[in-house]
């Protein structure tokens, strides 16, 4: 998913960050960001809140 990487970076937020504000773990963010896990739709949906700047 390299979009989150993209859209994470053009936050300035690192992986721990992330994660934090998914709810979940920054070893779950790199596997995401490198292909080895789907995301699942639910969590495109946290992701899409998480990296809309208010």
């Amino acid at each position: 998913m390299g979009r989150l990487r993209e859209a994470r970076a053009a936050l300035g937020l690192t992986q721990a960050d992330m994660a934090d504000r998914l709810g979940v773990t920054q070893a779950y963010v790199s596997m995401l960001e490198n292909g080895r896990r789907v995301v699942p739709q639910a969590l495109r949906d946290r992701v899409a809140g998480a990296t809309t700047r208010n």
